[in-house]
C-alpha cells in the first residue's frame, strides 16, 4: 500500500482573505503610481536636441540623412511627404549643436525644424506649428481624464 499524499504545509501562515485582497491592491496601487510616475517625467520636456555634431554629409538624400540625424537625436526625424525626398544635404559639421543643424538643412529644403516630444518633424515653413498644436491639445485633453483613462492613454505614445 502506498502512502496518502503529504499535504503541504506553508512555513509562513498566509493572510486571510480579506488582508490578502488589500495587499494585492496596495501592491497594484504602487504599481500604477509608478507607472504614471515615470510616464509623466517622459512627458515632461522633449529630449534636448543640442548634441554636438561632428559628421561630413556629401549628397545625401534628406530622406537618408534624416535617418542619421534621428540616431544622434535619440527620437525619429520625420521628413514631411511635401517635400523632396530626393533633396540632397551636403553639410560639414564640426562641433555644431544638432538643433542648428537640423535648422539648416530644413532651410536649404525651404522647410522648418518642428520639435515635438517623441519626435522631430521637418514640415514645409507655411504648416510649422500644426503638430505642435496639435500635441498641446492632446496633451490637455489628457489632463481632463480620469487618471487610469490617462495612463492607458499616454503609454500609446
Amino acid at each position: 500500500m502506498t502512502a496518502p499524499p503529504r499535504r503541504r504545509t506553508s512555513p509562513v501562515p498566509l493572510l486571510p482573505d480579506p488582508t490578502r485582497r488589500a495587499a494585492t491592491a496596495t501592491v497594484r496601487m504602487g504599481v500604477a503610481c509608478a507607472v504614471l510616475a515615470a510616464a509623466a517625467a517622459r512627458a515632461q520636456a522633449p529630449p534636448a536636441v543640442d548634441t554636438p555634431v561632428t559628421a561630413l554629409w556629401t549628397a545625401v538624400p534628406i530622406r537618408e540623412w534624416a535617418g542619421r540625424a534621428a540616431a544622434l537625436a535619440g527620437r525619429p526625424v520625420v521628413v514631411d511627404r511635401r517635400l523632396d525626398p530626393d533633396t540632397t544635404v551636403t553639410r560639414d559639421c564640426r562641433g555644431e549643436p544638432l538643433d542648428a543643424v537640423l535648422a539648416d538643412v530644413a532651410r536649404e529644403a525651404a522647410a522648418s525644424v518642428e520639435p515635438l516630444r517623441s519626435w522631430i518633424r521637418i514640415a514645409p515653413t507655411g504648416s510649422a506649428g500644426r503638430a505642435t498644436r496639435g500635441e498641446r491639445d492632446r496633451t490637455a485633453e489628457l489632463a481632463k481624464l480620469p487618471t487610469a483613462a490617462r495612463a492607458t492613454l499616454a503609454a500609446r505614445r
